[in-house]
């Protein structure tokens, strides 16, 4: 048996479904039946049992959420939906595999509606590296983005090509990490990336590599290669593990830059909560480029004159940036240069013992409170002390 002409008749039924679709008067309907026929089918044991298939939002342990999703591949096996039921659904970024927006009619406004949903749920993957433990080994590796695919029933009075043209004239002003990874529509072929040699790029890393579109119209067969592919990005994408604890005190976006616990400081008779602003966080990567981190063991000796009792090696072993360009003392020291007559004076304004630590980008920086001054603070908008 041809494997094609089972997909060529699946989408002969996808099409009549969308046309019973088309006799629904309330626009909401329509979509949740046109949605409802494509997920229905690949929820029929034609995905592998890992992925799971739902619609809504994305979050990120960041704050920020994604703009509505029609069709969301999540990890059903390891992923857990923040808000899970049959009208609202809440998945974290780091459950997702990717997402496909399902259009009736591919006109260029709905195309770009579909890349800049796109983009959002891309968005929320970031560079940063991240880092997680399993058991008694520490991890860290970059976050992966999820995948995005555009898929459409039917043209609009246009083109494959116009909507290659439409999708380059979008690109020319985006960067390629928020590119689509595939454009379908039924029945008629679609519309993908290329690099050098005509090479064909559909992972969000080939992307990256890409230097123009092609389009091919693979007619009855369109489904087909819709279906490979989806099966190809899915397997693509490596997830990490959920932290829900990062969900519950998320970081944030400073500039370009995901920073956490840099804000909740105050100051003397003052109802307002500080954060460190962005120009302190780039003045510390600025200063911190091509310097080497050290380890907690180190840092801890520095600070403490001893290691603390109950911390395991790979606590000990992980790695941090300190700011210390004065080379302020430790408790070690303290102690050595105490006064005789009694006592230890603890100058803990020129001293390692109070020290604050920030993330930024997933990396570990602690700063002494001698070093922190006004001009390094903000405001937070619209947070007070009770």
């Amino acid at each position: 048996m041809e494997v094609k002409r089972i997909f060529r008749g699946v989408s002969a039924k996808l099409l009549s479904d969308f046309s019973v679709s088309a006799m629904y008067e309330h626009q909401g309907n329509k979509g949740s039946f046109r949605e409802g026929a494509l997920r229905d089918f690949l929820a029929s044991d034609r995905m592998p049992s890992k992925y799971g298939l739902g619609t809504g939002e994305i979050v990120s342990s960041h704050g920020e959420v994604s703009k509505q999703s029609d069709l969301i591949v999540f990890d059903r096996l390891n992923g857990i939906p923040l808000l899970y039921s049959d009208t609202v659904q809440v998945f974290p970024v780091e459950s997702v595999y990717g997402v496909v927006e399902v259009k009736s009619k591919l006109s260029k406004d709905e195309l770009l509606k579909a890349l800049e949903n796109i983009k959002s749920v891309k968005a929320l993957g970031d560079d940063s590296v991240i880092q997680y433990r399993n058991g008694p080994i520490a991890y860290a590796r970059k976050a992966p983005r999820p995948f995005g695919i555009v898929f459409a029933y039917g043209l609009a009075n246009n083109s494959l090509e116009s909507l290659a043209n439409n999708l380059q004239e979008w690109e020319s002003s985006e960067e390629k990490q928020f590119w689509p990874n595939m454009i379908v529509v039924l029945g008629v072929g679609v519309i993908y990336h290329i690099g050098a040699g005509f090479v064909s790029c559909f992972t969000n890393e080939q992307i990256l590599t890409s230097i123009s579109t092609t389009r091919l119209q693979y007619e009855e067969d369109t489904f087909f290669h819709f279906y490979s592919t989806l099966l190809s990005l899915s397997a693509s994408v490596e997830l990490i593990p959920v932290d829900l604890h990062k969900y519950l005190k998320p970081s944030q976006r400073v500039g370009k830059n995901v920073v956490k616990n840099h804000d909740g400081f105050r100051k003397p008779e003052c109802k307002e909560v500080f954060r460190l602003n962005a120009a302190f966080i780039q003045y510390l990567l600025d200063y911190f480029e091509g310097v080497e981190k050290i380890t907690n063991r180190e840092w801890l000796v520095k600070q403490l004159g001893k290691l603390p009792i109950g911390m395991e090696d790979w606590q000990l072993e992980s790695k941090l940036y300190l700011y210390d360009p004065d080379g302020l003392p430790g408790m070690a020291q303290l102690s050595a240069s105490a006064k005789p007559e009694g006592g230890i004076a603890l100058d803990t304004e020129s001293t390692l013992l109070h020290a604050h630590g920030i993330e930024i980008n997933g990396d570990t920086y602690v700063i002494p409170f001698a070093y922190f001054k006004p001009e390094f603070f903000e405001a937070v908008p619209g947070r007070f002390i009770d």
